[in-house]
């Protein structure tokens, strides 16, 4: 399976909030998510992850761009 660039960033991402956050559900893990890019994207305008993102109930839910 070939991986991209951006989607080992996504998983390098999931694992570092994986172990560094107490109680990391689903909703939490996309909030973080969310920030992260957000703030990356304020900072450099591109995104670390490539996901765009909707606005859900409890919060901001990461989509998979092809």
């Amino acid at each position: 399976m070939l991986v991209t660039h951006e989607r080992e960033k996504l998983i390098n991402a999931i694992l570092y909030f994986a172990h560094n956050t107490r109680y990391l559900g689903k909703i939490k893990l996309f909030k973080l998510l969310f920030l992260l890019d957000f703030e990356h994207f304020r900072q450099t305008g591109r995104s670390v992850t490539g996901l765009e993102y909707r606005a859900w109930k409890f919060g901001p839910v990461p989509v998979q761009v092809m």
